[in-house]
């Protein structure tokens, strides 16, 4: 028996490190998400890469930029985990070393994240290439003028399927698109896999060889990706009713297959179906998934706004005393995506950029008022050796 899934892909590149939906760093990415999607272009965030970056500007940040970007990640620690099959890494450019407190270098360390200057662009590219495995070439032409500091997260990984797909298979044939039909090359394959329909939709995961990674793929029944985004914003993954195929349906879609080509089976080979398949049995899934490599670039900022992290792009209020003597506020947070996806296996990268500028000090000295607008003495005076070179009293300052 046979599922024929064609494809419309909402994939976490976060989907094997949260059991469920409901952690901070999964429904901070999936709002993302859904606030960028236009409803017709590719659109990819990475939730860890974003996690991970965010985790970084908090160390430094203080008041109610601190608790905003802690209610977006819910007490994640996404430094302390490790998953099989993913790789990350941390760096900070700054303008001027000087800038950076002791205490936040230390606090980078800790991250496992390098520092260097913000004085070479290429350096900043050559490090988004090297940690996004070359898919990533750069991470921008050239960073603005009032760029201080830009804090980086690379994520990357490189997995085969447990189950490749057969290559013979492959070949071109028509995707339905929003913006029309287009042919795509489109993988070809059954497997024995975990399978669910619910509200209108179809669930498959696909896993991944020695790794807890896997891609789930979620079909809505209409077409429509902006259902499955907020099924999942309000179910837990595992909420998801992977179950054995049941031996009832087993039958009965034999039986319609049967019929479909014009065979009505007789009692004995009724009771030879219902012999062979008296109990729930494994999916068999006849999956169809378009090759793809997509590159997504996408800016944060007002997605994060949106979910209440406001402060710290505000010049005025954001705190980051814990990085600088000086006072920083986000400019920019933007993130890179490239997800490649063939018959063996996936590759996916992700680099999360968040760039600071200098902004208004938090509290400002009150200055002592000292008016020259009535008679006053003045004195020269010898700062080493204390002696008065000149003084007088001013009581007519045009004279």
């Amino acid at each position: 028996m046979k599922k024929v899934i064609a494809l419309m892909l909402c994939a976490l590149l976060c989907a094997g490190a949260f059991a469920t939906a409901e952690t901070g760093c999964n429904q901070m990415g999936l709002a993302a998400l859904q606030s960028l999607w236009d409803g017709k272009s590719n659109c990819f965030v990475s939730p860890v890469s974003l996690g991970l970056a965010l985790e970084m500007a908090g160390a430094g940040a203080g008041g109610q930029t601190l608790e905003e970007i802690e209610a977006l990640l819910d007490e994640d620690d996404l430094h302390g985990l490790t998953i099989p099959g993913l790789k990350s890494a941390d760096a900070a450019f700054v303008r001027e070393e000087a800038i950076i407190l002791d205490g936040y270098k230390e606090s980078l360390e800790d991250f496992g994240a390098a520092l260097f200057p913000l004085d070479d662009l290429g350096r900043v590219n050559a490090w988004v290439k090297e940690h996004t495995d070359g898919l990533i070439e750069k991470l921008t032409d050239a960073p603005p003028s009032d760029t201080d500091l830009i804090l980086l997260s690379a994520l990357a990984m490189d997995a085969r399927w447990a189950q490749p797909f057969n290559s013979h298979f492959t070949r071109p044939e028509l995707f339905h698109g929003p913006l029309g039909d287009g042919y795509v090359y489109m993988m070809h394959d059954t497997f024995t896999t975990d399978y669910a329909e619910l509200d209108n939709q179809q669930f498959l995961k696909l896993y991944y060889e020695d790794s807890s990674l896997y891609m789930l793929l979620m079909l809505p029944d209409d077409g429509d990706a902006n259902s499955s985004l907020n099924w999942l914003k309000e179910n837990k993954l595992n909420a998801i009713p992977f179950e054995m195929e049941s031996a009832e349906r087993i039958v009965s879609d034999i039986i319609e297959n049967e019929r479909r080509y014009g065979n009505e089976p007789d009692e004995d080979a009724l009771k030879m179906i219902r012999e062979w398949f008296n109990k729930p049995m494994p999916w068999q899934v006849s999956v169809s998934l378009p090759k793809m490599d997509i590159m997504s670039v996408c800016e944060l900022s007002g997605a994060l706004k949106a979910q209440g992290m406001e402060a710290a792009f505000d010049k005025n209020r954001a705190d980051f005393s814990g990085i600088s003597d000086i006072p920083l506020y986000i400019t920019n947070i933007g993130q890179r995506v490239r997800v490649q996806v063939d018959e063996l296996g996936t590759r996916a990268v992700a680099v999360t950029e968040i760039s600071y500028a200098a902004g208004e000090p938090l509290y400002e000295q009150i200055p002592v008022p000292f008016r020259c607008d009535r008679p006053f003495v003045l004195l020269i005076a010898d700062e080493d050796s204390g002696t008065i070179c000149f003084a007088g009293i001013v009581t007519k300052p045009d004279a």
